[in-house]
């Protein structure tokens, strides 16, 4: 049986963004070799003609050179978990370990293509050291730039896990408050039913019934980070309010009025249910007087505003906890979604009730 593939792997992002840097790595690697070969070989021909017969010995040099800094570059890599103090100490280690390679290979290429080669006059350690010294500055070079362009692409790749990281718990956030909306009602709507049922109301408890099916059938469907048209949010609310009609049948009288601009205007879904949810709590569950509920909603000047009210009936409301944590909850997701882009404003109405404000940026499907 063939194993999971994760849904997103971290593992994977610096192998991805890592390629563009290992390619300018190869060609910066490749062009320098490239152009100290042909400057040097411009050079002597210039100064001595005769010369073309060291061109390949040449060639051999240079391209030992490249292999050697292809080697600093696999070996750079194998630090890449250290601290930056001990890959810097690497790339000197290597840099010298690469120069004495190089000279090395300058040094037998010397005896194989040039006869008489050292001269008798100077020992081989000297032209050795020579050779090594002409070098050394080549390879502490490309061994800092090496390390330049490994380290800048590890800072890249950490931004990019960061980023990634965010955006995993950014959604991990948004699901989590969705999901804490409340689930009394569902309680509520099912004891309803039950109570309509025992008393023999059967045309009452199946309309209860059909509406609770489309509003869990529609609201579960959502995906908790997309957001949805404002008319299809309003349709939603209202399959939940004609569930709460049959539990306050005299209580609860509800208007919605969306412009006609605003209907496509788009919002997380759900974010007004906290707050239709307090009033029925706290203002028409508590209240013995019909209480007025309404929802309207306009578009203007890049902004929509949505405002859910209720007049309070002759019930107080006493800002409990439980409307804290529904206010609490709509807040975060407008920050999640918008980030300072959206707010909420609530508090209590001249002349009594609730009022709630949400004011978010205009976006259309």
């Amino acid at each position: 049986m063939a194993a999971a593939k994760p849904l997103f792997d971290l593992e994977n992002i610096p192998d991805q963004n890592s390629v563009a840097s290992r390619r300018l790595t190869v060609a910066i690697i490749l062009v320098f070799w490239v152009v100290l070969f042909a400057s040097f070989t411009a050079y002597r021909l210039l100064m001595w003609p005769g010369e073309n017969m060291l061109i390949l010995p040449r060639v051999i040099i240079c391209a030992g050179g490249a292999l050697i800094s292809f080697g600093i570059v696999a070996a750079q890599k194998r630090l890449r978990r250290h601290r930056l103090a001990v890959r810097a100490m690497a790339a000197l280690g290597l840099a010298i370990a690469g120069a004495m390679l190089h000279a090395l290979v300058n040094h037998g290429v010397f005896i194989a293509f040039i006869p008489g080669y050292p001269s008798s006059d100077s020992p081989l350690w000297m032209s050795f050291a020579v050779q090594f010294l002409d070098r050394w500055w080549v390879f502490v070079s490309l061994s800092a730039i090496i390390l330049a362009l490994s380290y800048s692409a590890d800072i890249r790749d950490r931004e990019n896990q960061i980023h990634a990281l965010r955006s995993l718990a950014q959604s991990a956030q948004i699901r989590a408050l969705r999901y804490q909306l409340n689930p009394h009602f569902l309680f509520n709507a099912l004891n309803s039913i039950a109570g309509l049922m025992t008393r023999h109301r059967v045309v009452e408890a199946e309309g209860m019934t059909v509406s609770l099916a489309d509003f869990l059938r529609t609201s579960l469907a959502l995906d908790p980070q997309s957001t949805i048209p404002l008319e299809k949010e309003v349709h939603l609310q209202r399959l939940y309010l004609d569930i709460e009609k049959v539990r306050f049948p005299e209580r609860l009288r509800t208007h919605v009025d969306i412009a006609r601009e605003a209907e496509q205007a788009l919002v997380p879904s759900l974010i007004t249910q906290p707050l239709i949810e307090n009033s029925l709590k706290y203002a028409v569950a508590r209240s013995t007087e019909p209480v007025d509920l309404s929802i309207t909603a306009t578009a203007a000047n890049g902004c929509l505003e949505i405002l859910v009210e209720d007049n309070g009936g002759n019930a107080e409301h006493d800002a409990a906890s439980g409307a804290h944590l529904g206010l609490a909850n709509v807040a975060e997701r407008l920050r999640a979604h918008y980030g300072s882009g959206a707010q909420i404003q609530s508090g209590p109405r001249e002349g009594g009730g609730f009022s709630n404000l949400i004011r978010l940026p205009l976006e259309k499907s």
